[in-house]
């Protein structure tokens, strides 16, 4: 038995009077137990026995008792590791055989038999003690018979008689079933090539050319018949002049090598329009003329293939066509952002030059900035037509939370001019990020300036844009989060579609980019609203160290 690393606290409570002690047993809780060899109860002036004792204690005991008595089972304790009277008894006599046949040692003594684990179910169950913790070789008393120990001769013939009688009934039902097999086996054979024939619309045929009568039934002009050879120049005129030559080599060549033969041709109807047919056959062997197999009226699925190749074209038109108009709307939505910044600080520039004194430091760095802005745009447009030629950009190591905080100040002058104000919240130590650092921060600005939209009819003061990074099931994960009134249902199932917007000047395209833009990273764009006010979307990327 494993030792407990935390030793069980014990209580010895012999010195305690029957009073005392019968209180002390009353506010025992759950988890005790309690454990009495033997003990004496002095009642009314009279000493009990310690059957009479036990059932004193058990009446007032709020834990289990456990005894090493078995004279004392059935007076309410559990039970414990005890030896009965009985085996007490032979040991003694045991020693008292040895003494008198002379066996007398300074060690003689009683051998006490192996204690065995005795306990009372009905306590068991009163304490609610689990089966599986009962001892493997315990002895457990007081356990009601189960219905087959209390019967056992009768389930055990009722079960013999069962198994004959369903023996019985099985090989009779065997032999029924063997009887009724035969007579069935080739009426459901010709049922199922019925059924199958018919629903993929099948003719069986035979074609011989080695009779002079025809075999068979009569020749269908719509489906290949059954001919012999002299039918089979009327059956050629039937078939689509274009087809004619083509069927006859076939067939002639399957009939001179004994292989298979399969092609499709068309035949003319009545009206003159073409109709097409599936043929699968093999020739016979040992150079007969005869080719047996199938045909089918395939036409509908011609019809339908040659419509789907038709969609197709059209749709591979439609794509290309819808791809570069997304492509140019794309182009020109994420222009505007660095074009209006050049623009500001140009007409900065001009202003400042018209004063007696310009600061030459302050027109450097908004030439800086018209610089940084003008390869930026740039990068937009090799980027943006990377991605829709094949979804391949260049990828850098790069840390997500400082591309945020750039993503604010380039956008600080903007949202200051909206009244809206800007709070980062950023989770450190972030790991680095490995993709398109002019992509993400393409959808950030995207996704923070319509969240300024979204507060546009927001009061002045409530004005509010959050932005957060986090650590969220091993993704890196940022929210741009505004307090506006929300996404409207409607709204929220198509915001992602392409040139789907409420902006009355909006073209529809920037969240469907986005989108593009980070499950090309692996990642996922979600929009949602929030139980405060407001929306959020947040970007998951797969958080992965560059190497």
């Amino acid at each position: 038995m494993e030792k407990r690393k935390n030793p069980l606290a014990t209580e010895f409570w012999t010195t305690l009077s029957t009073d005392e002690l019968s209180k002390r047993l009353h506010e025992l809780g759950p988890d005790d137990i309690v454990f009495t060899p033997e003990y004496y109860c002095v009642s009314s002036g009279q000493t009990l026995p310690p059957t009479d004792s036990v059932r004193m204690l058990v009446s007032s005991s709020s834990a289990p008792i456990y005894t090493i008595f078995s004279g004392q089972l059935g007076s309410g304790v559990v039970g414990g590791s005890m030896n009965t009277l009985a085996d007490m008894g032979r040991a003694t006599r045991a020693l008292i055989d040895e003494i008198l046949e002379g066996q007398v040692t300074d060690h003689n003594e009683v051998r006490a038999p192996t204690a065995m684990v005795q306990l009372d179910w009905r306590q068991l169950h009163q304490w609610n003690i689990p089966e599986a913790r009962i001892p493997p070789n315990a002895i457990v008393h007081f356990r009601p018979p189960s219905l087959l120990e209390l019967y056992r001769s009768q389930p055990i013939v009722g079960a013999f008689i069962c198994i004959a009688q369903g023996a019985l009934i099985v090989a009779l039902l065997f032999e029924r079933r063997r009887r009724q097999k035969t007579a069935k086996a080739l009426a459901q054979s010709q049922k199922q090539a019925t059924d199958v024939a018919r629903a993929a619309r099948l003719t069986f045929f035979e074609w011989n050319f080695d009779s002079a009568a025809p075999v068979g039934p009569s020749r269908k002009p719509s489906c290949a018949p059954n001919f012999t050879k002299n039918e089979f120049e009327r059956v050629i005129d039937e078939v689509h002049p274009s087809d004619r030559e083509h069927l006859r080599s076939a067939v002639q060549h399957a009939i001179d090598r004994g292989e298979e033969l399969n092609l499709e041709y068309r035949t003319l109807g009545p009206d003159g329009r073409p109709s097409w047919v599936s043929v699968r056959g093999h020739a016979a062997p040992n150079g007969q003329a005869r080719i047996a197999g199938f045909c089918m009226d395939i036409n509908d699925r011609k019809l339908e293939q040659l419509q789907s190749a038709q969609d197709r074209a059209a749709l591979t038109q439609m794509a290309r066509v819808s791809t570069m108009g997304q492509l140019s709307a794309a182009i020109a939505h994420q222009l505007n952002q660095p074009l209006m910044a050049i623009l500001c600080n140009a007409e900065t520039a001009r202003k400042m030059l018209g004063r007696n004194e310009p600061s030459l430091e302050e027109l450097k760095r908004i030439l800086s900035d018209i610089v940084e802005e003008n390869v930026r745009a740039g990068d937009i447009i090799r980027n943006l037509t990377a991605l829709y030629r094949n979804g391949v950009t260049d990828r850098t190591a790069f840390d997500l939370n400082e591309l945020v905080l750039e993503t604010a100040e380039l956008l600080r002058a903007e949202l200051t001019a909206r009244n809206v104000v800007t709070r980062v919240e950023l989770a450190p130590e972030l790991p680095a990020f490995d993709g398109s650092r002019i992509q993400i921060q393409q959808v950030l600005f995207n996704l923070m300036l319509n969240a300024a939209d979204a507060m546009a009819e927001t009061k002045i003061g409530h004005r509010l844009l959050i932005l957060r990074s986090a650590m969220k099931n091993e993704s890196l994960q940022i929210c741009v989060i505004d307090h506006g009134d929300g996404i409207t249902p409607t709204a929220l199932e198509r915001i992602f579609q392409p040139f789907w917007t409420t902006k009355p000047q909006g073209v529809g395209v920037g969240l469907t980019i986005s989108r593009t833009i980070v499950e090309a990273h692996g990642g996922s764009l979600c929009a949602s609203n929030r139980l405060e006010g407001g929306a959020q979307f947040c970007l998951s990327l797969p958080a992965q160290t560059a190497t």
